[in-house]
């Protein structure tokens, strides 16, 4: 795993990104302090967009950051760091567990778990990556192409999914008419 990280992330990218989280209210310290959590996991949650990060509680901490970048940003703007401001993190008091929701679907992430000491000084784990579950129901990443097909597809399976046939109003939904014919969608000039 290391290796891989080292790979997508060069050393000078990581003390960026750990300069980063310090800068974002950690200090650094030259005295001895607690480790950085150990055995950390990170795991697609029970929804879609959601992931659960876990840990083993460092003793004498109870302040943790958890932080996570979308491998695509940071790809995409690691040059000009405009990823920085594309990095998210939570501070967690008094537990080993987290979960972080509204990610998108099908899109791989760095995470990383970092203890905060009293001083503010962070000790960070390794770098995980996951790539979050794809849902039938979640909002795609991004689309190249499309149709109003898939479209129709999509909704058919919201419909069904959240039983439409009971809304207080589902008028025209399933029908053949045009999508921006049913209750509540609204199309571009293609039907999409």
């Amino acid at each position: 795993m290391n290796a891989i990280i080292s790979r997508l992330l060069p050393i000078p990218a990581l003390f960026a990104i750990i300069a980063a989280l310090i800068a974002a209210g950690g200090t650094a310290s030259a005295q001895p302090s607690p480790a950085a959590p150990q055995n950390v996991n990170v795991a697609n949650g029970p929804y879609p967009g959601e992931v659960v990060f876990t840990w083993t509680e460092v003793a004498g901490v109870s302040t943790y950051r958890v932080g996570w970048l979308a491998v695509e940003d940071y790809q995409d703007y690691r040059d000009n760091d405009v990823w920085k401001q594309k990095f998210a993190y939570s501070d967690v008091i008094a537990a080993s567990t987290y979960t972080v929701a509204r990610l998108t679907p099908g899109i791989e992430y760095y995470f990383i778990v970092c203890r905060k000491a009293a001083d503010d000084s962070l000790a960070c784990s390794d770098w995980r990556t996951l790539l979050l579950d794809d849902h039938p129901l979640a909002c795609p990443a991004y689309r190249t192409t499309g149709s109003v097909e898939t479209d129709r597809e999509a909704l058919i399976a919201l419909y069904n999914a959240t039983d439409g046939s009971n809304w207080i109003i589902n008028t025209n939904w399933l029908s053949d008419l045009p999508l921006n014919e049913w209750y509540g969608v609204i199309t571009n000039a293609t039907g999409e």
